[in-house]
């Protein structure tokens, strides 16, 4: 699987290793560029992969959509069910 990387002297296309642990690969279908992407860009550091909104499926053809979120589970947006609202 390959993904698109964002350099100082343009698009490079990277292997990507399988994931280890938990991790699962998802082979994307269809992503997003939004501010926070054109921020990283802007501001840096490079390299970057952007699209951290996107779609795909699992190796068994599974459909999924993927949340970049990582809420910390501990604030009060997150003990009281709203995650996408984390303080962190």
């Amino acid at each position: 699987m390959r993904a698109v990387h964002n350099t100082d002297a343009g698009i490079e296309v990277l292997e990507v290793p399988a994931p280890d642990g938990d991790g699962v690969r998802v082979r994307v279908r269809a992503s997003g560029i939004c501010g926070t992407d054109l921020s990283m860009v802007a501001m840096g550091p490079l390299p970057v992969t952007l699209g951290h909104e996107f779609s795909g499926e699992l190796p068994d053809g599974t459909p999924v959509a993927v949340d970049p979120s990582r809420p910390c589970g501990t604030c009060d947006q997150c003990t009281e069910g709203r995650e996408h609202l984390c303080r962190s």
